[in-house]
């Protein structure tokens, strides 16, 4: 019964030293295709991608300039309100400089807040590469 379960060694033919060498050649060669053909890929799909931005960002850039035009004359109307407001408190000079004084606040706060979410972005994105170990 133990000599059913033996089974005879068959012969394993193993390919010649040519073959290989083809073989590996080939796969290279499928290798450099496959990556020539992924990246003209990308660059079409890249381009795809750029063309269609392209054409809705003149409709973006003019309603986004429309969004500006109105913050400002808002805030015009906003200071010239505030001195109107303050103008029989205080008096018209005063009304002018306290309003100007606190708008330039305001402005140097958000310039501020900008710098410094415009440093972090260059830190992130543009991150020095490191020198080289030296052992």
């Amino acid at each position: 019964m133990a000599d059913a379960a033996v089974e005879e060694p068959t012969d394993v033919t193993l390919p010649a030293a040519g073959d290989d060498d083809d073989s590996l050649v080939d796969q290279i060669k499928d290798l450099a295709a496959d990556t020539r053909t992924a990246f003209e890929a990308e660059v079409a799909w890249q381009g795809v991608r750029a063309s269609f931005i392209a054409g809705r960002l003149p409709s973006i850039v003019f309603w986004a300039a429309i969004a500006l035009a109105c913050l400002i004359v808002a805030l015009f109307a906003l200071g010239f309100g505030a001195i109107l407001v303050l103008t029989p408190q205080i008096g018209a000079l005063l009304a002018t400089l306290s309003v100007t004084g606190v708008l330039l606040v305001v402005a140097v706060i958000a310039w501020l807040v900008a710098r410094r979410r415009v440093r972090r972005l260059k830190a992130a994105a543009f991150a020095p590469i490191p020198p080289p170990v030296v052992p």
